[in-house]
């Protein structure tokens, strides 16, 4: 049986927030998780409490205002990184087993907008994570010549042959 909860256009926390639930929800399962863009920003708008999120394309009011007063790498790292260490511990701690992807290096990236405690949980988080030939899903993708949306979301195709990467190298079928 095969349940998905993603959205198109989430950000980390809400990915996180979606996933908790289903977690706390749901008997034992074989959960994969694709994190998504650092720099998107997501919250639950009080008027009707859903979520929403802004991207640095969006041209709306709220995201300029956001990406031009308040947005920080350091935020964005930090936020997302505490998102993925806290999904591990609580899949590990359930003992659900899980594959887990990302879209973005950023949250690697240790020169700039870093500390001891980000450098800590891109150390603690970084063997969790399922590469594809030790790239990011948008640098595989490109590099095997699949086609990418002009938001820089690999395709359909691109989407078969990663499943079957993942399938073949992390061994899922052979597990379930």
């Amino acid at each position: 049986r095969y349940q998905c909860y993603a959205r198109p256009g989430s950000g980390n926390l809400q990915i996180f927030e979606k996933l908790m639930t289903q977690i706390a929800c749901n008997d034992r399962a074989l959960y994969i998780v694709g994190w998504s863009w650092t720099d998107r920003f997501d919250y639950n708008d009080p008027v009707n409490d859903s979520w929403k999120t802004i991207m640095p394309i969006d041209e709306t009011s709220v995201a300029t205002t956001y990406y031009r007063d308040l947005h920080s790498q350091y935020r964005d790292k930090l936020t997302s990184l505490m998102c993925i260490k806290m999904a591990i511990d609580e899949l590990n701690r359930k003992k659900f087993p899980f594959i887990m992807t990302y879209m973005d290096n950023l949250i690697f990236e240790k020169p700039w907008h870093t500390t001891p405690a980000l450098t800590d949980m891109q150390d603690y988080i970084k063997p969790h994570l399922t590469t594809f030939e030790d790239k990011d899903f948008l640098t595989w993708s490109k590099e095997k010549g699949f086609e990418i949306s002009q938001t820089l979301h690999p395709l359909v195709d691109a989407h078969r042959a990663g499943a079957d990467y993942i399938l073949d190298t992390c061994g899922v079928l052979q597990s379930l």
